[in-house]
């Protein structure tokens, strides 16, 4: 599962939207994907600070899904 998010500055970098969809945060913040896409790609090159972030999380069903009590697999 990806998800994508707005994020506020360093150091802390909190989340402050969240999004099921690259499409639905380049509408919220008002750019095209594309646009969008190609700022997270410069930002990865470059190592600099990004306010776009794409995370990607396991499902409940993958086994690399820690949870329950002492990080069992669920």
């Amino acid at each position: 599962m990806v998800v994508y998010m707005i994020v506020s500055k360093p150091p802390y970098e909190l989340p402050i939207q969240t999004f099921d969809s690259l499409t639905d945060m380049a509408n919220a913040a008002g750019l095209k994907p594309n646009h969008i896409s190609s700022i997270m790609s410069r930002s990865r090159k470059s190592g600099s600070f990004c306010r776009y972030v794409r995370v990607d999380i396991g499902s409940l069903d993958d086994d690399t899904y820690k949870g329950g009590r002492n990080g069992q697999t669920v």
